[in-house]
């Protein structure tokens, strides 16, 4: 609004007419009780709030009806704004691993805020980012992109015991952001009318009797009128209740980090804060998101003097950059932990799908290249595995307790032990007969150690009679292990290309 006359003007009527089309969604009829002076101008903020949709547009038209008007010609002004259409829901993950699960943004984007609910409704996110962990599981966890939330006290009531207007203001609340926010609009009391200035910034010096310097790192100034049926100026104490205040548009970036918010006024205007809070309140908002962490009251006596302090801005509303998504449900999959089994002297596990595994011995050392299925123990011991899946959860397998039993090399005449041809080139004949029903190993074994191929028999007993391939495996020198029982039977195999 603008006072184009020579006089002041107070009590100005206005409404605002909020259409779709040729429907009207809403008429706002508000009271503009302050004093607008001559040749100034002055930012009115309705206080009742419009749902819209997405994806829709909308014409408002705002008239002030002041009676005497000597010029109503320009009384009346529209504009037309369209509602963003709703983001789609990001994609995500969530895998229960033990007592924890693990949450993940599928495709994640460069800029996108990413937050993770466990209700459809909830507004208070329990983790933040493109991954995360929360104790314990839900039935189902949800996915947004975008933030909005209030923090801070909702309204000066809440302590009605102490508090008042302060004609210059000048303290500070702390704050810790996890990125860049907007604090978009808030609750301010405000009994005189005037200026308030508020500056994101970061706190210098504080000197002993309270005044301090800082580097400013964002600042906006808005317009206040009285929100006192009884405007006085100056600075003045108690709290009255009447005075229910006034939601102000403030839209100052707040950058991520920990920093504070200075408000000033211009000396004129009044502005309310409370100085009887009870009960330790800080800090607000949620945790490693934004918090609300304290305040600029100190004492040299009293480390949680701040608590009994509260500065300026009630109820107010924090904003990411980005539009808040529609919310993605997701249902979490549990970790399946290997198994470990022993069959002769070779313990095998299983690999859960998606997972890779690593063997360890004696209390978490781990084996060195032992990432297979199967492992040979060469010492008595306890021995398990660990299968990390790729959400990054570990899982331990039970415990296999391995002893060691003297081995037998015996002759392989014993078995009818045969294989053909040698020198082999493209496969490999194997026949060998077991009178005794016994576990058995056969394993064919490189000259550096590395097995070509290892496979496991439970309880076998008769003919074994297979042909393995070989065409893959490089020119060289192999031994063909056969273990039954606690002998062993060898034969040197030459593979040549």
């Amino acid at each position: 609004m603008q006072n184009k006359g020579s006089v002041d003007k107070t009590n100005i009527p206005l409404t605002a007419v909020i259409k779709s089309g040729t429907t009207t969604i809403a008429t706002l009829n508000e009271t503009f009780n302050g004093t607008l002076s001559a040749g100034t101008y002055f930012v009115y903020p309705f206080q009742t709030p419009v749902a819209t949709t997405a994806g829709t547009s909308y014409t408002i038209t705002t008239t002030a009806t002041l009676v005497g008007d000597q010029d109503t010609s320009d009384n009346t002004y529209s504009s037309t704004i369209t509602i963003a259409a709703t983001p789609n829901a990001p994609a995500g993950t969530a895998r229960i691993c033990g007592n924890n699960t693990l949450l993940s943004v599928t495709t994640p984007s460069a800029t996108g805020k990413y937050f993770w609910y466990n209700s459809s409704t909830s507004t208070s996110p329990i983790a933040y980012g493109t991954s995360a962990s929360v104790s314990g599981s839900a039935g189902t966890y949800y996915l947004q992109s975008g933030f909005q939330t209030k923090v801070g006290l909702a309204n000066k009531a809440l302590f009605p015991n102490g508090g008042g207007y302060q004609a210059n203001g000048g303290n500070f609340m702390k704050y810790n952001a996890a990125f860049d926010v907007v604090l978009k609009s808030a609750r301010l009391y405000t009994r005189f009318p005037g200026k308030v200035t508020f500056i994101a910034a970061d706190i210098g010096t504080v000197n002993s009797d309270g005044s301090y310097s800082y580097t400013a790192l964002a600042s906006t100034t808005i317009d206040v009128y009285s929100t006192n049926a009884n405007p006085l100026p100056g600075a003045q104490t108690g709290n009255d209740l009447t005075d229910t205040g006034r939601v102000f548009n403030i839209n100052l970036l707040l950058p991520a980090g920990s920093h504070s918010i200075i408000v000033i006024t211009d000396g004129s205007a009044t502005i309310f804060r409370n100085n009887s809070v009870t009960g330790s309140p800080y800090p607000f908002g949620p945790s490693g998101i934004f918090q609300i962490t304290g305040n600029s009251a100190t004492s040299t006596t009293d480390p949680n003097y701040y608590q009994n302090f509260y500065y300026y801005l009630y109820d107010m509303q924090i904003v990411s950059s980005d539009c808040l998504s529609a919310k993605a449900a997701i249902t979490p999959t549990t970790a399946t932990a290997p198994v470990v089994t022993q069959s002769g002297n070779t313990l095998t596990s299983t690999i859960p799908p998606g997972s890779t595994i690593q063997w360890y011995t004696n209390g978490g050392t781990a084996i060195n290249g032992a990432t297979n299925a199967t492992y040979t123990p060469t010492a008595s011991g306890t021995y398990y595995t660990i299968a990390t899946d790729t959400y990054g959860c570990q899982q331990a397998s039970n415990n296999s307790v391995f002893t060691v039993t003297a081995v037998v090399v015996a002759n392989d005449s014993e078995i009818g032990l045969i294989t053909s041809p040698n020198p082999a080139s493209s496969v490999l004949n194997v026949s060998f007969t077991i009178n005794t029903k016994a576990d058995i190993n056969v394993e064919l074994i490189g000259s550096n150690g590395q097995k070509a191929f290892s496979e496991s028999y439970t309880a076998f007993v008769g003919k074994f009679n297979k042909q393995y391939a070989v065409t893959e495996l490089a020119s060289d020198t192999y031994i063909l292990k056969v273990q039954s029982g606690n002998k062993i039977y060898r034969k040197k195999i030459l593979v040549a290309k």
